[in-house]
């Protein structure tokens, strides 16, 4: 009968003490100097270009002279192995016969040094240069294994007298400390640069805020800051200048012509209004900074251009502000059946040139994390011994001559409801009792899950059980092989105490289940004594005995790594999501007043609330015009002209503006006589008069009336009267063009009706989300909350492997870019075969399948989290206690046939390329390849290796069995083991 597997659990324990320690010792050479000064600089890269600069100076050959050295120690090596001397003369002889001369001799031998020289250089640069000449570095790593044999015959080393020549031949060698493992690369120092984008931001932020300030400034000036400059004009001789005062009523021309001064002559073309030097003194300090800021100082300069430079220079910092603010789009979703993809990809990667790749490249750095344990496989199986008869389950007494009949009805109904009881002793009487083969086994393992329970976010390996980590193994070897079984046996037999424990409550538990199907047994049971005497018929509970024993399966180097936050990047990419994938959003609430609106930001806001019929800001400078012409068409008059004629309108002017300046032009203009005066002493020419001001033109030499005037106004509002007085003129064309100005009140206006706008349609956003919301809710129904635990499995464990491998290679995976980019996806081959090497490398050197873990509560995280992870939820229990975790404890196994693979990364930070790598490394990992080796020399000779003593375990059971005889059973204390055990039963 075969033994049945109970349960099996992983037991991490230190590497054994090494026998010995074959080493590589480091040797002054010019190489040895030169690795030392490239050590010394704190750059991996550094030794590792010495390396190769060695290797193609000197080749990897051997030299002429070295081929017979070379050969002795290969000779020496496989003598060693067919005559396995068994004590230290015994290797001295060995030495002698293949030498010819002792080991100290040997050594001695300048010769020899020398040789032993070039072994080491050649072994130290072929281990650092691993692309090129595998198997060269295993011929190395078997002549310096053969060097270290002769040091240590010739120090007399007793441990040569308890070590088989296989064990040394297969010993690990020890890389000198002085050079391995290589540092890591340090990113040059880099002092702390000011976030330059933040900094002019904020400097952009106030500028445009200071400009709007200075305009509003600026258009608070009026006619009274304005000036005329240019030529004087030539007036003359005898003629005045004169301002009148308004006009109201031009209907009486030959009076109003009586009373008018004479006109004065045309100013040149170039005469412009500008703006008065004290005026712009006037003006605030942070005004006129930002004035010199555009090229205005304190010369005249016209109101006009000012506005126009002040817009200009708003315009160009707000478009620089857009694009320094501008945020990237969140990541769009898209549902395609049951699957969410993004939809937003990038095509192009950013940065970076398609025409110039850079040389392909993978990390070479190397985290922090360790080898710590080798991970034993324990399995305990179970062999039932016997049967054991216990306590007495029932007694049927028949006196002489009685005949007792019995019958045992059994009904089972099923119903909707379920009833449990729970007493000390079930009493249930069946006409046969039986029991499960496989019922302790099945126990065993449910038991084993639910002490797991009290390990919340524990995760056990259905290859390997779970992990029990015997003694304080990360930083001691020291811990005895009997020490390591115990704990080991004392482990299975805890458990399988309570176990057997549990077996016997449950015996004692009655449920019943009430269906609506109906299930009747009866069962008839009948007694006769026709015997002369009682008879007293006593029934006695059967125990199981089992005998259980934990066997060895094999062993695997267990790397430990504590991950920190393991769900950071999830909970980051969730609430990242959780915008563009709802359906119903709701909307922003309004963070701001009128006073923040400004020209350049308001179609910010309107876009956000998708606001319509906005008007932009009023302009800071308006124009209106008009045009007086006589004769109004170009055909002929058939009447002449009168001697006076007379224009007037009011023109309106919009509200929230001032009329500051007024352009006068006037193209053609005839006399009527050819003459300059008319009858009455009146001079030939057009007076025009604007607001409170007028302005004359005179015929002049050429026999036309034209000329240009820029005239300052009385900053009107509301209206603004136009007059035009021609005497003498055949025909007149005058142009008129008045400059306005916005007031503060226009703006502020425009604030409040454009922030009233955008809080209504906040207002009917509000309104229709929470319709909506309400008519998603009466239709929701019953809602699945989260995802399904077996995905939850994988997220989980993706992130634990990718957290984990940022720990071990000390990277996060910011130089994987093989994609170029394009809607294809272009591939960049030379890219993307080192990357490929690499992944491929961490993914088969570690058994990801097997991993283990345990989360560590919240408060192991930062401090600034627990708040929001104290009260995370989620419907599977173990995804929410990884959501709040502070720490994860990882136990990650290294694939068999990976473990030297690994040493070497992690000596020199490179990906081993070729075959079966030589098993060399530094000191401190040496005993775990050691001890790994000769565990699984003896598995292969021994397919389960008992781990201990056997012990019995009594199982209760539901099987009772008539006791023969009258007799009670009794129980006596055994003196050598103080276990109570049956009084034989008496015939």
């Amino acid at each position: 009968m075969a033994k049945q597997e109970s349960f099996r659990f992983v037991q991490l324990v230190g590497p054994r003490p090494r026998q010995i320690s074959p080493a590589l010792d480091f040797r002054i050479t010019p190489f040895g100097r030169r690795l030392l000064d490239a050590r010394e600089s704190g750059s991996g890269s550094a030794v590792l270009a010495v390396a190769r600069d060695f290797i193609e100076e000197t080749g990897v050959d051997e030299d002429r002279g070295d081929r017979e050295f070379a050969a002795l120690l290969t000779q020496f090596c496989d003598m060693l192995a067919d005559q396995s001397p068994q004590t230290l003369s015994d290797y001295a002889n060995l030495v002698s016969e293949v030498f010819g001369r002792g080991a100290q001799d040997l050594l001695e031998d300048r010769v020899f040094d020398a040789f032993r020289d070039r072994v080491f250089d050649r072994l130290v640069s072929l281990k650092l240069v691993t692309d090129t000449h595998f198997g060269r570095l295993n011929r190395y790593v078997k002549l310096q294994r053969a060097i270290a044999i002769l040091e240590r015959i010739a120090e007399g080393d007793a441990a040569l007298n308890e070590t088989t020549s296989r064990r040394l031949l297969r010993s690990t060698l020890e890389l000198p400390a002085e050079i391995f493992p290589l540092p890591a690369d340090q990113p040059d120092a880099v002092e702390p640069q000011p976030d330059e984008s933040a900094d002019e931001i904020a400097a952009l932020s106030q500028e445009l805020q200071d400009l709007e300030i200075a305009t509003e400034e600026v258009l608070t000036l009026g006619a009274h800051d304005l000036e005329a400059f240019g030529p004087t004009p030539d007036l003359e001789p005898g003629r005045e200048t004169a301002t009148r005062p308004r006009i109201d009523d031009l209907a009486a021309p030959r009076e109003l012509a009586a009373l008018l001064p004479a006109p004065v002559q045309n100013f040149e073309p170039d005469s412009r209004v500008l703006l008065r030097a004290s005026s712009l003194d006037a003006l605030s300090a942070p005004t006129r900074r930002v004035l010199a800021t555009v090229g205005i100082t304190n010369e005249p300069v016209s109101l006009s251009g000012t506005l126009g430079q002040l817009e200009g220079r708003s315009t160009m910092v707000a478009a620089r502000l857009a694009r320094l603010t501008e945020q990237p789009d969140p990541p769009q979703f898209l549902r395609i059946g049951t699957s969410t993809i993004p939809t937003n990809v990038p095509a192009f990667p950013a940065g970076g040139s398609l025409a110039n790749p850079e040389p392909p490249r993978v990390p070479t750095s190397v985290g922090m994390i360790r080898p710590t344990h080798i991970g034993i496989l324990r399995k305990t199986q179970q062999h039932i011994l016997r049967y054991e008869a216990e306590e007495i389950a029932h007694v049927e007494n028949v006196v002489i001559g009685e005949t007792k009949d019995r019958e045992t009805r059994r009904l089972r109904r099923t119903e909707d409801t379920v009833t449990r009881e729970e007493e000390t002793i079930r009493d249930e009487e069946r006409d046969l009792q039986t029991t499960e083969r496989t019922l302790f086994q099945r126990d065993a393992q449910l038991t084993l899950k639910e002490d797991q329970k009290f390990k919340l976010g524990a995760s056990v390996s259905a290859s390997y059980g779970p992990v029990e980590v015997s003694v304080d193994t990360e930083f001691s070897t020291e811990s005895s092989a009997e020490a390591i079984n115990r704990t080991a046996s004392t482990f299975a037999r805890e458990l399988l105490e309570k176990t057997a424990l549990r077996i016997s409550e449950r015996v004692r538990r009655e449920e019943i289940v009430r269906t609506i199907q109906e299930f009747e047994e009866t069962n008839q049971h009948g007694f006769e004594n026709e015997t002369e005497e009682h008879i007293a018929a006593m029934f006695q509970w059967l125990v199981k005995v089992y005998s259980a024993q934990v066997y060895d399966y094999g062993a695997r180097l267990f790397v430990n790594v504590p991950v920190p936050e393991p769900q950071f990047f999830l909970l980051n990419t969730l609430k990242k999501q959780k915008g563009p994938l709802a359906d119903l959003v709701e909307p922003d609430p309004i963070d701001f007043s009128p006073s923040h609106l400004r020209s350049d930001n308001y179609m910010k806001y309107v876009r956000k609330y998708q606001v319509d019929g906005i008007e932009p800001p009023p302009p800071a400078k308006r124009i209106l015009s008009k045009v007086f012409r006589y004769p109004e068409s170009a055909a002929p008059q058939s009447e002449p002209a009168p001697e006076e004629m007379t224009n007037s309108l009011e023109m309106g002017i919009p509200n929230g503006y001032k009329a500051v300046e007024a352009y006068i032009i006037s193209q053609r203009g005839r006399p009527k006589h050819g003459e300059t005066t008319v009858p009455g002493g009146i001079l030939s020419g057009v007076t025009v008069f604007i607001g409170e001001s007028y302005t004359s033109f005179l015929w002049d030499q050429s026999g036309a009336i034209k000329g240009n005037y820029h005239k300052a106004l009385d900053n009107e509002t509301g209206s603004i009267m136009i007059g035009l007085h021609a005497r003498n003129i055949q025909s007149y064309v005058i142009g008129i063009q008045i400059t306005l100005l916005r007031t503060g009140h226009a703006m502020n206006e425009w604030k409040l009706k454009t922030y009233d706008a955008i809080v209504a349609r906040y207002q009917a956003m509000m309104a229709e989300y929470r319709e909506r919301k309400a008519e998603l809710e009466a239709q929701e129904g019953i809602v699945i909350s989260g995802r399904n635990p077996l995905e939850n499995r994988l997220l989980e464990r993706t992130e634990l492997t990718r957290t984990a491998l940022s720990m071990i290679t000390g990277q996060n995976f910011e130089e994987f870019d093989a994609i170029l980019g394009f809607m294809d996806g272009r591939i960049d081959a030379e890219e993307a075969v080192p990357e490929a090497r690499y992944a491929r490398f961490f993914m088969n050197c570690f058994e990801w399948e097997n991993m283990t873990y345990q989360f560590l509560p919240y408060f192991w995280g930062r401090r600034s989290t627990w708040k929001e992870k104290l009260l995370l939820q989620d419907v599977d229990p173990l995804h929410s206690e990884f959501l709040k975790c502070g720490y994860a404890d990882v136990n990650l196994p290294v694939r068999p046939g990976f473990e030297a693979a690994l040493m070497h990364w992690l000596d020199t930070g490179l990906i081993w390329q070729g075959s079966e790598p030589p098993e060399i490394t530094n000191p401190r990992y040496a005993p775990f390849l050691d001890d790994l080796r000769d565990r699984r020399e003896t598995e292969t000779e021994a397919e389960e290796v008992p781990v201990g003593d056997p012990w019995e375990i009594p199982v209760y059971t539901t099987l009772v069995r008539i006791r023969p005889g009258n007799s009670l059973p009794e129980w006596q204390r055994d003196e050598d083991t103080g276990e109570f055990i049956p009084v034989p039963e008496s015939d």
